[in-house]
């Protein structure tokens, strides 16, 4: 039975760092294409496009390596914060890339917008982490009663 569920967390933690490694290249492929697909279907639609793909890498790796319900701490469990900050300095490189490209022009916003990703899927983490633990520790103490 305990192997069973170590396999299975295996194979969860698997997938969660596959869609890491998956949205890190679709991040980048599309942050150095000529002009991204869907830029510009309503005003602002590429900020919501840098918030959403750094809220996704920034989820999925926190997911994999920091925490997860089922599992628990990850393999490194003080990582939250050190990877959004750097994180968004790789969002920061690939704008300062985006300045030398002719077709393509850096720009502060999309640093925000993508820093406004990650921050929310920090958030995220921590408030799932929060009801988790709060809704486990219910549940034992109503069962030792």
């Amino acid at each position: 039975m305990a192997y069973a569920h170590r396999r299975r967390n295996r194979s969860i933690d698997g997938f969660l760092w596959f869609l890491f490694v998956s949205t890190c290249a679709a991040t980048l492929w599309f942050s150095l294409a000529e002009v991204p697909p869907g830029d510009q279907l309503f005003h602002g639609a590429d900020k919501v496009q840098h918030a959403a793909a750094y809220f996704a890498l920034t989820l999925t790796f926190l997911l994999a390596a920091v925490w997860r319900p089922g599992r628990g701490w990850g393999r490194w469990p003080n990582l939250g914060v050190p990877f959004c900050l750097g994180i968004v300095l790789v969002g920061v490189a690939i704008e300062i890339l985006q300045g030398v490209d002719p077709g393509r022009d850096a720009q502060v916003s999309d640093v925000i917008a993508e820093a406004i990703g990650a921050v929310i899927a920090l958030v995220c983490i921590v408030v799932l982490r929060r009801l988790t633990t709060r809704r486990l520790a219910t549940s034992t103490s109503g069962q030792s009663r």
